[in-house]
């Protein structure tokens, strides 16, 4: 939960192949974030946030 995350997408690629759920989290990991805080912005349960991160 406390866990740290980031995303190593460019901003150039195509996202469009992904779901909306890792399309949404990728985005919002360009900048260092944790899964709690990645659940909470996007409101998708942690449970679900943290299986789309792994």
């Amino acid at each position: 939960m406390e866990a740290l995350v980031s995303s190593a997408t460019s901003v150039r690629q195509d996202l469009s192949t992904l779901t909306p759920e890792r399309q949404a989290i990728s985005t919002l990991c360009r900048q260092v974030r944790s899964v709690a805080e990645v659940s909470a912005l996007l409101r998708i349960p942690l449970g679900v946030v943290r299986v789309v991160i792994a």
